[in-house]
């Protein structure tokens, strides 16, 4: 309770658009509530997927040893993406929520090279996490990233020429890549 955003309505409306299809929300006082979602046939035989092969380490972008400031309020992400982060050789400072990075950035006695951020916070969201610390931190660099479907991050105002953007679940090898060009942009 109280933490994070869930997968939201937003997001569900976001990804059956995508595919076409149609969601309707039927609610009643002491009844509940009944979703029914439409999603297009697909009348194409079915084709055998092969699993795309683990990147080999000679594919892989380089890492770093530059810091990175990771703001993430889903737990599960937040680990994941920390542990790849220093597997790439990153020093990685971590915060769950806008309100605890302020006080982790500030109280960091080196550079901070890049923030990786959540579009979506409780409280306040990635674009004003990143501006509130490049105004105290210069040539701070930002990569946001999200769940969320494309319309839901247009409405948070993120999706500008230049902005660097990852769609979670994050992979190793873009991750890899989407920072590595950051920095070194």
């Amino acid at each position: 309770m109280g933490k994070g955003t869930g997968l939201g309505l937003s997001t569900a409306y976001g990804i059956i658009k995508q595919h076409e299809g149609t969601i309707s929300i039927l609610s009643e006082a002491n009844k509940g509530t009944t979703i029914q979602i439409y999603l297009p046939r697909y009348s194409e035989p079915a084709q055998t997927v092969q699993p795309n092969p683990a990147p080999s380490p000679s594919n892989l972008v380089a890492g770093g040893s530059e810091t990175i400031l990771v703001v993430e309020d889903n737990s599960m992400v937040y680990e994941m993406t920390c542990r790849m982060l220093r597997r790439l050789g990153y020093r990685v400072i971590s915060a769950d929520s806008a309100e605890t990075c302020f006080p982790l950035a500030e109280s960091f006695p080196g550079r901070i090279d890049l923030l990786l951020t959540a579009v979506v916070l409780p409280k306040k969201d990635g674009k004003e996490v990143y501006n509130t610390l490049s105004a105290q931190r210069k040539n701070l660099k930002v990569v946001y990233m999200s769940g969320y479907a494309s319309n839901t991050i247009v409405h948070h105002g993120i999706l500008e020429e230049g902005i660097r953007f990852l769609h979670k679940p994050l992979s190793y090898a873009l991750l890899a890549q989407t920072i590595r060009e950051a920095l070194d942009s």
